[in-house]
């Protein structure tokens, strides 16, 4: 047995005019509707109107409503008290002082000053309006040799742990370690390098990583290490820098 629908036997709403299942549909009535006094409606709105006015404005008044942002918590002032990175740190010394030692006054060592300043200057800047005006200190270190040159860069805001870009899995690629990747070394986290590609199944020589970065970041301080830390040593130099600068700044190890 066929079913009507809908189920009640009633039939939809139809539109005037035109045609459907059971023949015409009814056309229009004619003649427009009878109007309707609007007075009463409009006064409503407006006293509506005026009550809302009132209402906002004694919330504004108050406090209790702020214009902006939908949070009353206020954004901490940033820490401005100056950092002053040592002229040793973890057996390196200030890079310009090594200069000094091994090139005297020469115009290339001079140039060589200009630059570091420079550089210092800009790097200081950026830090300091990533951070919200935080104190930032920058210096530039040196073994004796010139070889290792890490910059130390340190400010007193906290910061997210270390990320370099994509995360990838090695397996997904067929290898033993990724290119480049970070790793939670202690308290710090290190940005690795492969110098070589390693295929799965296959061992990693340590001595062939070099640690380009590291970070370390608490409540009150911000410390990242750049560099080329070449293998295992390296690596422990490049840790020793950012736990001993952390300490500098923070006062505690």
């Amino acid at each position: 047995m066929s079913q009507h629908w809908p189920p009640s036997g009633q039939q939809p709403p139809q539109p005037y005019g035109g045609y459907g299942p059971q023949g015409p549909y009814p056309s229009a009535p004619s003649g427009p509707p009878p109007r309707r006094s609007t007075g009463p409606l409009l006064a409503g709105v407006a006293v509506g109107v005026a009550v809302a006015v009132v209402v906002g404005a004694v919330l504004l008044l108050t406090g209790a409503a702020h214009w902006g942002s939908s949070t009353s918590a206020a954004t901490p002032a940033p820490d401005t008290r100056p950092i002053t990175l040592p002229d040793s740190l973890a057996g390196f010394r200030d890079v310009q002082a090594v200069m000094g030692e091994r090139s005297g006054s020469s115009t290339q060592a001079q140039a060589q000053r200009s630059r570091i300043e420079h550089t210092v200057a800009r790097t200081t800047e950026a830090y300091q309006r990533a951070f919200g005006g935080a104190a930032t200190a920058v210096r530039l270190y040196a073994d004796d040799r010139l070889e290792v040159t890490p910059t130390v860069i340190a400010v007193r805001a906290p910061s997210p742990d270390l990320l370099n870009g994509p995360v990838g899995d090695p397996a997904d690629l067929r290898l033993a370690a990724l290119p480049q990747a970070v790793s939670r070394v202690g308290d710090a986290e290190c940005l690795v390098v492969q110098t070589q590609t390693v295929v799965a199944g296959k061992t990693v020589d340590p001595e062939k990583v070099l640690t380009a970065a590291c970070h370390r970041s608490g409540d009150a301080a911000s410390i990242w290490v750049y560099g080329n830390g070449q293998g295992t040593d390296g690596q422990r130099q490049m840790l020793a820098l950012t736990d001993a600068a952390y300490a500098a700044v923070t006062g505690s190890s």
